[in-house]
Parts: C-alpha cells; structure tokens; sequence
C-alpha cells in the first residue's frame, strides 16, 4: 500500500460470498481455492467480504494455505507466530496454521478480539 494508506480498495472480482455456507459444506468443493472462499465464508460469515479483501489484497494474494512469511506468518491469514498459543489451546500444534481451516479459526478469534488491527492492511 502506498504510504500512509490503511484502506484497501475493493476488488473487481471479488467472488460472491453468501452468508449461508457452513464448513461442512465447503469440503464438498473440489478447486482448493472455492473451498478456501467458502471457508471465509462459512467462518467470517458476515464478516467474510472483508476478511477476503484483507487476506487476498494485503497477506496472501493466492490463498496459499503453505505460505510463509518474513516474520514466520503462516497460512491463508498470515497468523504471526506470536499466536501459536492459540493453536495450542486448541488441542493443534503449531503447525495447524497450515491446515486453511484452523488457521482461519484462529484468524477470526483474533478478529473478534482486536478487529482487523494485526494485519497489515483494513478493509
């Protein structure tokens, strides 16, 4: 983002999210990608348009589930290791943030707590 820019503009094509989804459903979807779309659905729900724009403009435009960034971000979020207690809490290891949908659990707990503030850029 250009200096001093906190907004992201919207995409073109930004898919069609319906707030319907549920998780059991995504696994239904063969392309990785729809199911990783349907997943920000089913888990941001009415939330799911933004936390799209945040994650494909600003932390992981492909969607890659096995992303790493600079700073040891992991996943389709880009969950910065400072939260790896989180995973642990849950039962999961660390490395849960490669699996697209715990590291989107983890995404909108930290969501719901702190807004979109972790992340690099705001809807």
């Amino acid at each position: 983002l250009p200096a001093g820019r906190t907004t992201v503009p919207r995409p073109a094509l930004q898919p069609e999210i319906p707030a319907s989804y549920s998780v059991e459903r995504c696994y239904d979807i063969e392309e990785e990608r729809d199911q990783i779309v349907c997943l920000i659905s089913a888990i941001f729900q009415e939330n799911a348009g933004a936390a799209y724009r945040v994650f494909t403009l600003c932390e992981n435009r492909q969607l890659d589930p096995g992303l790493v960034g600079a700073a040891g971000e992991r996943g389709i979020a880009q969950i910065h290791p400072i939260h790896a207690w989180r995973f642990e809490q849950k039962g999961w290891t660390w490395d849960g943030a490669f699996d697209p949908e715990r590291n989107l659990i983890i995404a909108h707990e930290i969501f719901l707590e702190q807004s979109w503030t972790p992340w690099s850029c705001k809807p």
